[in-house]
């Protein structure tokens, strides 16, 4: 296998924080870390190994690999930062703005329409899983028991 050397380019206009990079680099040459107020991306400026797969994996096409030319940017990072949001149920930071705007833009219209539907877009993970409990819990119960919920 040839080694190439490449000049990582990251447009931050574009990054959205959500770290598909930094899971698909084996080389751990793009990480990041949370520290409950933002998330910071650390992007190495010069890279050594050859594959694509940061490029690849991001979905807003923020990273670009060229050939490359300055050996002066060699052991230097770039890095982008991010607020984090804070979950509406339980407060706690798991997202940026940019990735919920990403998720908002991908969402079909038609399910758009009731945003009451949309709330599960600002809870965390662990508060999406509870709500959706919660929401098929009192289902099965109103099935059962129809009127005014309990028997």
């Amino acid at each position: 296998m040839t080694n190439h050397t490449s000049q990582v380019v990251v447009d931050l206009d574009k990054c959205i924080g959500c770290w598909a990079c930094a899971h698909v680099c084996q080389a751990g040459l793009i990480t990041f870390a949370d520290d409950g107020r933002q998330r910071t991306l650390r992007f190495v400026r010069i890279c050594g190994e050859d594959c694509t797969r940061c490029a690849e994996v991001c979905p807003e096409e923020a990273i670009t690999l060229t050939p490359a030319t300055e050996t002066a940017l060699a052991g230097e990072y770039l890095t982008a930062t991010f607020d984090l949001l804070r979950c509406r149920r339980c407060d706690a930071p798991f997202t940026t703005e940019r990735i919920i705007n990403k998720l908002l833009a991908v969402i079909p219209q038609e399910f758009q329409n009731d945003a009451a539907e949309l709330s599960w877009v600002r809870l965390c993970p662990d508060c999406r899983r509870v709500t959706e409990g919660e929401k098929v819990a009192q289902e099965w119960i109103m099935s059962r028991w129809p009127g005014d919920g309990l028997a």
